[in-house]
């Protein structure tokens, strides 16, 4: 459904660890696979840094891959992790996903609303402030949206 990302691993050595990455504002389309209706949702994807980091079109490539198959959004967010923490060998992953469901636009309560959901791993979910800073970052980002 989604066509070729092209390549979602391109890792380059880091310049320094411990700092934090996130990369927002990324849109991307999927299909409900309950109702096969469009959603869309903005993904913001926040990392720790190691021994490596990813090449930033590729947090791009990676949300996309996770949503070109029929897909919910609380399943996307957690794609979108794994498909991170495998690349970066790293557990130190956020994703944060704001989205709106055409399945509840066009038919049911045929209402627009928006829907939240986020994964914390890692010290993103073991260090609240950490977690806090992400969230706050990711909610600068949108605009206050989200």
């Amino acid at each position: 459904m989604g066509g070729d990302t092209g390549t979602r691993d391109t890792t380059f050595q880091t310049i320094r660890a411990d700092q934090m990455v996130v990369v927002s504002g990324m849109r991307v389309w999927s299909l409900c696979e309950h109702h096969l209706l469009p959603f869309w949702a903005d993904i913001t994807i926040g990392v720790i840094t190691g021994e490596r980091i990813l090449g930033l079109s590729k947090f791009g490539r990676i949300a996309r891959h996770a949503a070109g198959k029929l897909q919910v959004q609380e399943r996307l967010v957690e794609d979108i992790a794994d498909q991170v923490s495998a690349v970066l060998g790293s557990d130190d992953v956020a994703v944060l996903a704001v989205g709106e469901h055409l399945c509840m636009t066009m038919r049911g309560a045929r209402m627009p609303a928006r829907m939240t959901t986020s994964i914390n791993r890692g010290l993103f979910r073991d260090d609240a402030p950490m977690r806090a800073e992400f969230l706050e970052l990711a909610r600068r980002s949108s605009g206050g949206q989200g």
